[in-house]
């Protein structure tokens, strides 16, 4: 049976933390800049997102981005959010005066992203973020594509916060138990920890791996080992590798 969460807003629409300086503010008070994105504050947007604190839990991650969203974006804002293995939560920041007690209808006006993981240093997740407006506001393509935007770059941060964990965790593990892995499963492990430090796909990290072996004679099972053991290669061809 899949388990299904509620995740309420963690901090009220009218007295948020500014993220720049941690003073509370009314965000009503402050100026929304008309521009391509309507109503859209900007530049507090911008700062909030700059800001978000990392975790390896979608839910907290998306929770935060609710917060965002609402007021400076729209009137109310709500992700339903799904994880591999059947977890599912609904996260909700709701207006401050919602009309109809919160409840939305077909007349309220409302801006779509999806969004999903590749499944990077944990399990995938997917879901759909949907921000409404309640007074009459019409959301353009520009509204559509920061909030796709918003949603691209969660995902991001929640799978660069696994892939570091994952890196730590076999950088840290007590006399390097991943070099008592099978050698095919210790060169799997080096080329993820190539992908997470150099930003590459996996045959460009496996490529690297290759051009190391090259380069210092050394087997690839040895320089993986080396990745393991260090975090780092023997040797760094790695414009080599990723200039291609």
């Amino acid at each position: 049976m899949s388990a299904v969460g509620q995740v309420s807003g963690m901090a009220s629409v009218g007295d948020t933390a500014d993220p720049g300086t941690g003073r509370r503010t009314d965000l009503h008070q402050v100026n929304v800049y008309p521009s391509a994105t309507g109503r859209i504050n900007l530049p507090w947007v911008t700062s909030a997102v700059r800001h978000l604190v990392g975790s390896v839990e979608p839910a907290r991650m998306f929770s935060q981005l609710a917060q965002v969203c609402v007021p400076a974006i729209s009137d109310a804002c709500t992700i339903d959010l799904v994880e591999e293995g059947g977890h599912r939560y609904r996260i909700r920041q709701p207006a401050e005066n919602p009309p109809n007690g919160g409840q939305l209808d077909e007349e309220e006006l409302v801006a779509k992203a999806d969004f999903s993981s590749a499944g990077a240093g944990g399990p995938r997740f997917s879901g759909v973020l949907m921000c409404t407006w309640f007074d009459g506001y019409r959301p353009v393509d520009a509204d559509s594509a920061l909030i796709g935007l918003l949603v691209d770059h969660t995902t991001a941060l929640v799978e660069h916060e696994r892939l570091t964990a994952r890196v730590d965790e076999l950088q840290t593990t007590p006399e390097n138990a991943a070099l008592m892995l099978p050698s095919h499963q210790r060169v799997a492990a080096a080329v993820g920890i190539l992908m997470v430090l150099h930003h590459l796909t996996a045959a460009q990290a496996t490529d690297l791996l290759t051009r190391a072996s090259q380069h210092t004679h050394l087997s690839i099972r040895g320089v993986a080992d080396t990745v393991l053991r260090t975090g780092a290669m023997p040797d760094h061809p790695h414009s080599a590798a990723s200039s291609g």
